[in-house]
């Protein structure tokens, strides 16, 4: 896959790679002796079609004519059995159409004309790199091909029997160990792509050291730019013994041509060295040329030599054609195309057929018209001059058979078939005149295509799972022969021409683990999306059980706006587990009953063998399907190298997972691998799995069912189903707890049948090995931790005091901390963190010992306030009465002080906590004198006055004090008020649910409980309030009235809901504050609305916005209203529609949260607002269909639909 671009890259380097000391001057040898009766020969190529590389001398083709036999790397004629194993086939894409399950999962649409146009090409990529190796724009400078072919031709056509001297296999473990990274972190990255010499590029310098013979300066170039440091070991001088060596057996048979990239031959391992260490005379051939060598060159390229073809078939039977060789299927990422290789090396040859799905039926569009089309395009669309073009008719299949010729001079001939329901391309091309030849002719004259048809014919996918019926002519596109580990949908079709009856039959896999949609939808929705991509809508919609398995059947109409196609059209949509099926039909009546009812889902026909496969990285083994799992191939780089971490990270945590497929059932299998921290710690078996059930349920509201305790092997082992309302898919799940490692399996089924063979055998053989990775969960973790930290190895130590925080300990391990704290030798750099981790640890202990402890460090870090700031941080997570007493003492009697307001945060705790704190005042007011405590301690107050904990008698003494405080916030509070109103309306919106909170609201509301308490002298401070603006703070006040048992003013309260930019924030504070009573009661659902679109940035005097309708939508949670509006300011042209939703169904109720809004879809005119309030509404009723995508540029993006 990926690995086959790399390891052609590092062939190419690999004729481009070493020598030293001019021992080794010359790209021809000539090896004798050694009991050797003739000579045989050795050249250094390069593997490319540049004039460089054949520029050779007389004695280069002397020498080729002598041998008997030919030797390369590898033969060319197995080289696209090589490239298909490893993986060049499938390195351009995959089957995935998308990140939209419902648009992917069934794409078909209509053939344009471009698609046509594009069958005709005449380049394809892997052809040339088998063939040619031409680079484009280099045509002058290149021959018909590059030398190892040349090579490979001239002994071929002369008879001469072609050696590999490598084996694919050994290449390719021998290339991944080459690209093993350093294990040093610096490496020498002084070499440039500029070497020093007159400035020129190294592979300038590399092409003149090669056309001189310079093998020793080859050397040097190609060493200096190895990406890893035992690439050469393993990529060259590996790969020059077990060249050597079978050229060693080869030529004591008889004589050899060798033609091996020129990197091997040079150095101390080069193979010239290799052959003189078993007793080889190996000496440089003479490189003069009297001129004759371009003669003999094309002497021996204008040979032609007889190949046989024999016939082929397309694996779905409809195609029969003769090829030289196996005709490759290539996956073309593309349903309803294909395409099919076969090269014919010998003569520099090759043929191809390319397939097109049309669905020509559904768009009643017939065979001739796509050849009308094709006629159209042909000038332009063929390559080069078009040289013939004539009728033709296969099978009672009417097509053309066309003749070109290329800016090469070179001939090639198409054959293009129309059918119902495709075109099909046959192509042949070669050097010069090559396809007019007897045998290349064979191709075209034998080609075979099914008949017309009207019988009905059993189909399934080539490794079953599911059986139907189809009529007519069937064609169909399945898993690759030879490629069986390539994922792939699979697709049939077929035509009855006598009643223009069209049948089709896709299949997608999704094994969906997060999500479980209802079957109802998933299945409509499938065949919804579907219609719209061909242009039809649904007529009607019936979900069902079919068979035992839920479907849905429905009948399509052509949109309003769409003509021309296929008036009607019948689907069925299938599920069983993550398979689906979609079926479509244009017949009706009995024949569509007859199609829809005839399938059946089965098992799968797989007959792979089961080996047991082990993951040294999550470690584990497991029985799977042999070849199953891709081969570990690095990725290639350069400066690579082994991150060795000093720092020993083994204790800590961490995740990772694999999927394991089987490809032929695509079937997937999720292998979770987390490995607790060394110091995580669980309670019990029963709350340990309590806890991960419900982690994964919960996520996704999955139901639970089938749960089943057990143990294997000494593991604890959970397993269960995960399913929801509505669908029969379920997704097994199993639990396995070992040595502190949790490993979690997950597969879909069909919640009705189980689990497959594949799965179960998965499932059943799954065994962690027994390395040790973690610790036990259940052990002691305090003790642990007292062991470590005490005991004697260094690292452990190190180990136990960073993980502090994750110990949980109990009253019983108090000891331990007290001991570490006061006794434990300290890392400079570490101490201050882990003695606050330390004295954190102790938070949720309830302990006098762990009270005294804390009261001690505290006592005796007078002049240390961080420390003293942690252990009240501590008291206040432990919630005791004890605890906050000591808080209470600590800050009254020594209290801290910082600069950083932070370190006073344990204050939220107390908030929390307030019955506890009732103690704390008045005394505690005494703090307020202090300006970091100040804000604290009134809130404090505050808070516990209006939540009733304290009482008016906790801060009357404190009169005089909260007057004068209260009366300088109210001050500062008019004075910073005009300074916001300048920041502008958006700096003091703020958030729709934020309180107005400053100082001074804290005071207010102690100031409300004096006047409460018929205290007359604070009239003077209430004689001011109205000099606050802010109509943030009128809400604010009634609330405290509210709770102080005041009267509350609605005249205020209604002041502040009739203006539009403080609707939504007051009744989300009255409805926080259960005063919903004293909401203004005239507002309507429709203004609540209109106040949550628009309550920043409308401007009454410039922009225009009317209420347009409401909509009741159900999203399949809730139902509700959307309200949408259309606005206009003076800067805009056209109108915009704006939306908000859901709204209750009660309109005297609003939702003012979690609410939907959209702003600025442009509209020109009514039919624009109507469609798009249409696709607005279906936005909502798929809110919650996670699989359906409505994000991106579908329709929704800011400028609207048009």
């Amino acid at each position: 896959m990926r690995f086959s671009n790399f390891l052609l890259t590092l062939f190419f380097l690999s004729s481009l790679t070493t020598f030293s000391q001019k021992r080794h001057e010359g790209l021809l040898w000539e090896i004798s002796g050694n009991g050797l009766t003739e000579a045989s020969y050795l050249y250094g190529t390069m593997h490319v079609s540049n004039k460089l590389a054949f520029n050779v001398s007389d004695s280069f083709y002397f020498c080729l004519n002598k041998a008997k036999g030919i030797a390369l790397e590898s033969s060319p004629a197995s080289w696209m059995e090589d490239y298909r194993d490893m993986g060049a086939f499938s390195s351009n894409g995959n089957y995935d159409y998308g990140d939209d399950f419902y648009k992917k999962a069934f794409k078909a649409s209509e053939t344009k004309s471009e698609v046509i146009f594009d069958l005709l090409e005449n380049k394809n990529g892997l052809m040339n790199q088998i063939l040619y190796r031409f680079r484009p724009g280099n045509e002058d400078y290149q021959e018909s091909t590059f030398l190892d072919m040349f090579i490979f031709q001239a002994g071929a056509k002369n008879g001469r029997p072609i050696y590999s001297l490598e084996e694919l296999d050994e290449v390719n473990k021998l290339s991944a160990l080459a690209m093993t990274p350093d294990k040093e972190k610096k490496r020498d990255n002084s070499n440039n792509n500029y070497l020093e010499k007159e400035g020129k590029r190294k592979f300038v310098l590399l092409e003149e050291a090669y056309r001189r013979g310079d093998l020793d300066q080859i050397d040097s170039l190609s060493k200096s730019g190895n990406p890893t440091e035992v690439y050469h070991k393993y990529f060259i001088v590996e790969r020059n013994r077990n060249m050597v060596r079978r050229m060693d057996s080869i030529m004591h048979q008889h004589s050899i041509f060798t033609g091996i990239g020129a990197a091997h031959l040079p150095g101390n391992e080069g193979a010239i060295e290799l052959l003189r260490d078993m007793g080889y005379t190996v000496r440089p051939v003479s490189a003069k040329s009297s001129g004759k060598s371009h003669k003999m060159r094309k002497k021996l390229e204008g040979l032609y030599k007889s190949v046989e073809f024999e016939q082929s078939k397309t694996s779905d039977g409809f195609i029969s054609v003769n090829t030289p060789g196996e005709l490759y299927e290539m996956p073309s990422y593309t349903r309803g195309k294909m395409e099919y290789l076969c090269p014919e090396p010998i003569n520099g040859g090759y043929f191809s057929v390319v397939r097109l799905f049309t669905y020509g039926p559904i768009f009643n569009k017939t065979p001739e018209y796509y050849k009308k089309t094709l006629d159209s395009l042909l000038y332009i669309a063929t390559p080069g001059e078009l040289m013939k073009k004539e009728d033709i008719t296969v099978n009672g299949h009417s097509g053309y058979n066309i003749l070109t010729k290329t800016s090469k001079n070179a001939l090639v001939q198409y054959n293009i078939i129309f059918t119902p329901t495709e075109i099909v391309v046959f192509k042949g091309s070669g050097n010069d005149n090559y396809i007019q030849k007897t045998e290349p002719q064979a191709f075209f004259n034998k080609i075979q295509l099914s008949a017309n048809s009207s019988e009905w014919q059993d189909v399934s996918p080539k490794f079953g799972g599911a059986a139907w019926k189809m009529k007519g002519m069937v064609s169909g596109q399945d898993m690759i022969e030879g490629m069986d580990d390539t994922w792939m949908d699979p697709m049939f079709q077929s035509y009855d021409r006598a009643s223009n009856e069209y049948y089709q039959v896709m299949r997608y896999s999704y094994n969906d683990l997060d999500y479980i949609e209802e079957d109802s939808f998933d299945l409509a929705y499938l065949g919804k999306v579907y219609g719209d991509n061909l242009g039809y809508e649904i007529e009607s919609s019936a979900f069902g059980n079919s068979n035992g398995y839920n479907a849905v059947r429905q009948v399509l109409k052509q949109k309003e706006d769409v003509s021309g196609q296929s008036e009607h059209l019948e689907l069925k949509v299938l599920t069983e587990g993550g398979m689906y099926y979609l079926m479509s039909t244009t017949a009706s009546g009995e024949n569509a009953n007859t199609f829809f009812n005839s399938f059946t889902f089965s098992d799968f026909v797989i007959d792979d063998e089961y080996e047991e496969w082990e993951d040294t990285t999550l470690f584990y083994t497991v029985n799977t399907l042999k070849k199953e799992e891709d081969s570990d191939y690095p990725t290639p780089g350069y400066g690579g190298y082994y991150d060795e971490e000093e720092e020993d990270k083994s204790y800590l945590g961490g995740t990772d997972s694999k999927m394991h497929y089987s490809i032929k059932s695509q079937e997937s299998i999720y292998v979770g691998y987390s490995k607790f921290h060394n110091y995580d710690g669980a309670s019990s078996f029963e709350d340990f799995w309590d806890y991960r059930e419900k982690r994964l349920a919960n996520e996704h509201k999955f139901i639970v069912s089938r749960k089943v305790q057990s143990e294997e092997d000494g593991d604890p082992v959970l397993s269960f189903m995960l399913t929801d309302t509505g669908s029969a898919k379920g997704i097994m799940t199993k639990l396995r707890l070992h040595h502190g490692v949790l490993y979690t399996l997950q597969t879909l089924v069909d919640s009705t049948k189980g689990m497959s063979t594949f799965s179960q055998t998965f499932f059943d053989s799954f065994k962690p090995t027994d390395t040790l990775v973690g610790r036990d969960i259940f052990e002691d973790k305090a003790l642990v931790f007292k062991e470590q930290v005490f005991g004697t190895d260094s690292l452990d130590k190190v180990n136990a005091m960073k993980s502090i925080s994750k110990v949980d300990f109990e009253d019983k391990d108090v000891s331990t901390v007290v001991k570490t704290y006061t006794e434990f030798e300290f890392d400079e750099d570490e101490e201050s963190k882990q003695r606050n981790d330390l004295i954190m640890s102790l938070g949720n202990v309830e302990t006098q010992e762990a009270y005294d402890f804390l009261n001690g460090v505290y006592d005796t870090n007078n002049f240390n306030s961080d420390l003293q700031f942690i252990v009240l941080k501590c008291f206040s997570y432990t919630e005791t009465q004890e605890a906050y007493d000591a808080i209470e003492n600590q800050l009254m009697n020594n209290t801290p002080f910082t600069e950083n307001k932070t370190k006073l945060n344990f204050f939220n705790n107390l908030y929390d906590s307030l019955e506890l704190s009732k103690g704390y005042f008045p005394k505690m007011l005494e703090l307020s004198q202090y300006p970091e405590y100040k804000p604290h301690v009134v809130e404090l107050l505050s808070r516990g006055l209006l939540d009733s904990m304290y009482s008016f008698k906790d801060f009357s003494s404190e009169k005089s004090s909260i007057y004068r405080n209260a009366n300088i916030e109210l001050k500062r509070t008019v004075a910073n008020q005009d300074k916001d109103k300048k920041k502008g309306s958006y700096y003091n919106r703020g958030s729709q649910t934020t309180p107005f909170k400053n100082m001074f609201i804290h005071y207010y509301a102690l100031m409300c409980e004096f006047k409460n308490k018929g205290h007359k002298d604070s009239e003077d401070f209430f004689k001011d309030i109205y000099r606050i603006t802010d109509k943030k703070f009128l809400i604010e006040a009634e609330i405290i009235h509210h709770k102080l048992g005041m009267k509350v003013d609605t005249a205020n309260i209604n002041e502040v809901v009739n203006d539009l930019e403080y609707k939504v924030w007051a009744y989300n504070r009255l409805e926080k504050n259960d005063m919903l009573d004293y909401f203004t009661p005239t507002v309507s659902q429709e203004d609540m609305a209109f106040a949550i679109l628009y309550n920043y940035g409308y401007d009454e005097e410039e922009d225009t916005a009317v209420f347009l309708k409401k909509v009741m939508v159900d999203n399949g949670k809730t139902n509700g209203y959307v309200y949408f509006f259309k606005r206009k300011t003076e800067k805009t042209k056209n109108w915009m529609i704006d939306y908000v939703g859901l709204q209750p169904e009660d309109v005297s109720e609003f939702k003012t949260l979690g609410v939907e809004t959209k702003k600025g879809l442009a509209v020109r005119n009514e039919s624009e607002i109507d469609l798009t309030i249409e696709k607005t509404i279906e936005i909502f009723e798929l809110k919650n269909r996670k699989r359906v995508v409505l994000t991106g540029n579908s329709w929704g993006g800011r400028g609207g639909l048009f």
